[in-house]
């Protein structure tokens, strides 16, 4: 918890999970907070409700995956909650919707990429909603969209960087969308770069 100063707070609560999750995201669907998690043990995963005080609420689904999805993100829209996940063996992906009151919902849509993308991120830009990956094997990066019903949409743009960024996220600031990157390797870093998403108008 963080107080008004942005110092750190008290601690909420705390316990122990059977095994370690590697891929954990938030979501919230009609006002209600959930995060999901699955453990490359054994694929399983599971989606446990944060309640309006910070603490850890009930498990509301589980289950397993014939596959874990190193890369998984969440992303939502016309209201519609989904997310997204791309397994490093195999490379292939699928897009999942999660339903009210923390169930999962029925795939969406799922392919193969031609590498895996070990850093991908959703980002909203106009009304659409897109997502961005690069990849460690040849620095290549894309942008696609996200179709209105979840499933997905065409290639918006492709290129290469010189190296590759292990950690990038997205931001949003009055009216701009950039990303921030870093390299593990050497020095390399870039920062607000102003990520435009350009199109023909049809």
């Amino acid at each position: 918890m963080v107080n008004k100063k942005a110092n750190m707070n008290n601690e909420i609560d705390h316990g122990f999970w059977s095994k370690y999750y590697g891929c954990q995201f938030p979501f919230n669907i009609n006002g209600r907070q959930f995060f999901y998690g699955q453990s490359e043990d054994d694929n399983s995963w599971f989606i446990h409700e944060l309640l309006p005080d910070g603490t850890m609420g009930s498990k509301t689904a589980h289950g397993t995956w014939a596959h874990y999805y190193n890369c998984q993100f969440p992303f939502k829209i016309n209201g519609r909650q989904f997310f997204y996940g791309q397994a490093k063996e195999g490379n292939n992906w699928f897009i999942q919707e999660l339903l009210s009151y923390g169930k999962m919902g029925r795939e969406i849509d799922h392919g193969f990429w031609s590498t895996y993308y070990g850093c991908q991120f959703p980002f909203y830009i106009n009304g659409r909603q897109f997502f961005y990956g690069q990849a460690k094997e040849g620095n290549n990066w894309f942008i696609q969209e996200l179709s209105s019903d979840g499933t997905m949409g065409g290639e918006i743009d492709h290129g290469f960087w010189s190296t590759y960024y292990g950690c990038q996220f997205p931001f949003y600031i009055n009216g701009r969308q950039f990303f921030y990157g870093q390299a593990k390797e050497g020095t390399g870093l870039f920062r607000n770069c102003h990520l435009m998403v350009q199109w023909d108008e049809k």
